[in-house]
């Protein structure tokens, strides 16, 4: 230690301290390395099942959005067509409101004219 200086002998320290933890972790590692491996190997075989799982949901939701689109269409196109009908419906409405007035008003103008005579 003699000739070192404090800094010198700080980032020493450093490096041991980054050693030990890594040679910990090593030899974690070896402990645990078949339950890691066997955790690997059993998610790689639920991998294909669970693939196909999200795969069928991706269809389902696909197959969900169409009809949701084809429902709002069909929705699009009765509210169209009662709308145009009544259009009609008050097309005809308006027609028979013009008779009735003008009926109503010949009918006032031919009382008027009795009560002049």
């Amino acid at each position: 230690m003699k000739g070192h200086s404090t800094t010198d002998w700080a980032s020493q320290r450093r490096i041991y301290r980054a050693e030990i933890c890594a040679s910990i972790v090593l030899s974690d590692l070896n402990i645990i390395r078949s339950q890691v491996l066997s955790s690997i190997d059993d998610f790689n075989k639920n991998r294909t099942a669970f693939q196909a799982f999200v795969i069928q949901h991706e269809q389902e939701k696909i197959k969900k959005e169409k009809m949701e689109k084809e429902l709002l269409k069909e929705k699009e196109k009765r509210a169209k067509k009662l709308e145009k009908e009544l259009v009609e419906i008050d097309g005809y409405q308006a027609e028979e409101d013009e008779e009735l007035n003008n009926e109503a008003d010949a009918y006032q103008a031919k009382e008027d004219e009795e009560l002049k005579n």
